[in-house]
């Protein structure tokens, strides 16, 4: 195949390497007394709340949880409660710090309810975590006190169900729980699968044509399939959600459009999909090669959320050798 010249591309290495250095200086600005870098602010609580890869953290020296109403349903009462809370997030960036407690409860819970876990520190695995949905938070600052109501959720306990520590997930758990955390995670439970498709500048080109696209009925489309292109460089993502307590899938068939070539007709075409149920292992397929070697296609997954339960596979489309 003939190809026009490659330009240049700022590589994930040149991006890891930014960012350390970025780190660095925030970390040595931090140690003199000096100003935060302005390209690296902390995340607002608001925008923590909002973000699915975000968690808090209620960590105790006592909580109980006791039976209210129906079977599954809870009234879960933290004591000793600081007033303020750790928080954690992995996408887009690795941030972690503490909000106040109220403020971050107010942020959380403010429209609906919150899938948690609780785990219990030093309890026997076969009573150490639990799966819930949190509503209706009491914070108290003057008791240091917080009660919850939960819901058990036995569906995320199903199969190889775990924490984002990778404790195991039971289906119940004794009224008193001792040192505890409750870790507070996003408003929706379904599993979410991203794809993102990445290559050197030349090739993403020649691959950009999203063809077609489909989804599980029960899913939807957070991040339509799509070209993004930032100078000579580009990329393609996508994203489907399934609905509460549902796995995802999704399939993206990118066609070859190379204007400095002449494919053959029909044009060489790649399926990429991803099927992530809940309790099951993820399953991707990338096409090891297509007809004619006009390309490779490899891939990676990551997980994320408060159960794993965010699917992200990052796929790359290359040359073939030689």
């Amino acid at each position: 195949m003939t190809r026009r010249p490659r330009t240049g591309r700022l590589t994930a290495t040149s991006i890891a390497a930014i960012a350390a250095c970025a780190a660095a200086a925030t970390a040595a600005a931090a140690a003199t007394g000096a100003p935060a870098l302005a390209f690296a602010p902390k995340p607002s609580v608001r925008a923590l709340a909002q973000d699915r890869s975000a968690f808090f953290e209620n960590r105790v020296t006592h909580a109980s949880l006791t039976p209210s109403g129906s079977a599954g349903h809870y009234r879960l009462v933290l004591r000793g409660v600081p007033r303020t809370m750790p928080y954690y997030a992995s996408h887009p960036l690795r941030v972690r710090g503490r909000v106040a407690t109220g403020s971050a409860l107010h942020e959380l819970f403010a429209h609906g309810s919150r899938v948690a876990a609780i785990e219990r520190h030093g309890a026997p695995s076969a009573h150490d975590a639990l799966a819930v949905r949190l509503s209706r938070p009491r914070y108290s600052a003057a008791s240091a006190t917080i009660a919850y109501a939960a819901t058990a959720l036995p569906k995320l306990a199903a199969g190889s169900g775990l924490t984002a520590h990778g404790q195991g997930l039971d289906t119940t758990l004794p009224a008193s729980l001792g040192p505890t955390s409750v870790y507070v995670g996003a408003a929706h439970d379904g599993q979410y699968c991203e794809g993102w498709v990445y290559g050197d500048a030349q090739t993403v080109a020649d691959w950009n044509t999203i063809s077609s696209y489909a989804k599980w009925p029960t899913d939807s489309w957070a991040t339509t399939p799509s070209l993004v292109t930032s100078g000579s460089d580009g990329y393609v993502n996508w994203q489907s959600d399934g609905e509460d307590g549902d796995g995802c899938h999704n399939s993206v068939t990118l066609s070859y459009a190379d204007l400095y070539t002449n494919p053959p007709t029909p044009a060489p075409s790649i399926t990429l999909s991803m099927t992530y149920k809940i309790g099951d292992k993820a399953s991707v397929d990338c096409p090891a090669s297509v007809p004619a070697g006009w390309a490779t296609c490899s891939y990676t997954t990551s997980k994320g959320g408060l159960f794993d339960t965010d699917l992200t596979t990052n796929f790359t489309i290359a040359e073939p050798a030689g």
